[in-house]
């Protein structure tokens, strides 16, 4: 998860928007919730479940163990590459700060290439994910994670909304 994801995280949490935030929620309007953020809210929730509680999966997916191997294998390299993304934006946030640029639209800036880069990953991931599916087992996974759209909110402050908070898709 990158540093701004990990701040819509901790806002999630929040009653309501702090100032200088505004609330995206796929309740009101499922499409503006990013397919990256969608993509990755799914593949948390999925990392986080424990073996036993696989099988709720199952009963709103029906998934061979193959496919079901396929997804959980992609939910846990998401948990893995988010890690590394952190990693890469702490790191280019210190230097970015020992650079003397420690005003917020020069962290900002600085950090946003690497953003979209995370953003993209797990874009691909998703992509390479349903590649690997079959046909049948691809548009009953698709189904249900579109419809987790509606239960995500997130708070996205006003500099990054629209525009940002859009890309990459």
């Amino acid at each position: 998860m990158d540093l701004t994801a990990a701040t819509v995280v901790l806002l999630t949490l929040l009653a309501q928007a702090p100032p200088g935030y505004i609330e995206v929620t796929g309740k009101n309007a499922p499409l503006d919730i990013p397919q990256y953020v969608l993509w990755n809210n799914t593949f948390v929730a999925l990392s986080k479940l424990k073996p036993e509680e696989r099988t709720l999966l199952d009963a709103q997916v029906a998934l061979d163990a193959r496919s079901k191997e396929l997804v959980f294998n992609a939910a846990a390299m998401e948990l893995e590459r988010r890690t590394r993304c952190d990693e890469r934006q702490q790191a280019k946030l210190e230097s970015t700060r020992a650079g003397g640029k420690a005003d917020n639209s020069a962290l900002m800036a600085s950090l946003r290439p690497l953003i979209l880069e995370c953003r993209q990953q797990t874009l691909d991931a998703a992509d390479e994910l349903l590649l690997q599916l079959n046909p049948d087992t691809r548009q009953r996974f698709l189904k249900w994670v579109n419809s987790r759209r509606e239960r995500i909110t997130v708070y996205v402050h006003r500099a990054d909304y629209p525009e940002f908070f859009r890309k990459p898709r």
